[in-house]
């Protein structure tokens, strides 16, 4: 008798325990699952559509515009570890200012010494970027630190409008 109480309390208890009702089958898992996939879908083709059309929207930059700025700005690292200040005064812009006391220019928005003692075996190309006003954007990575060149059309040609590094 005892032995019998103690299978009907466990039986009791596990029955009490189960919760019949919210039994979940495997087709309403798919859907759910499906209905998830849809949304998440949905959500990445519109997200696409929107980069996308942006991506349109941007100017790109074009061969000979990548060689001309990659090579202006070559030479001018070359020219600021020369110290070359005829050579730079030729490819600022107006509103640049070279400062020969102190190794600098002067830009609209900030001061910018000039870089010394740079490797060019540790310099390395990042990237490259039409802006919508027309400046092309050049990085580099010289050891650890960025260095980014922003040049403006002057006539045929491009000149230095701002440079900086972190």
């Amino acid at each position: 008798m005892k032995r019998f109480l103690q299978v009907a309390s466990l039986v009791f208890l596990l029955v009490g325990c189960s919760d019949y009702g919210s039994v979940v089958t495997d087709t309403e898992i798919q859907e759910n699952d499906t209905s998830v996939t849809s949304n998440t879908e949905g959500e990445l083709k519109e997200e696409n559509k929107k980069l996308m059309k942006e991506l349109e929207e941007k100017p790109n930059v074009t061969s000979d515009q990548l060689r001309e700025t990659m090579n202006l700005s070559l030479q001018i690292i070359q020219a600021m570890l020369e110290t070359d200040y005829d050579y730079l005064e030729s490819v600022t812009a107006s509103n640049v200012t070279i400062n020969q006391d102190d190794n600098s220019f002067t830009f609209e928005e900030h001061d910018q010494a000039f870089l010394q003692n740079i490797e060019f075996n540790t310099t390395d190309y990042s990237y490259h970027h039409a802006e919508e006003d027309g400046s092309i954007v050049v990085g580099f990575l010289i050891n650890s630190s960025a260095l980014e060149f922003i040049y403006e059309q002057n006539g045929d040609t491009y000149v230095l409008s701002s440079y900086a590094t972190n």
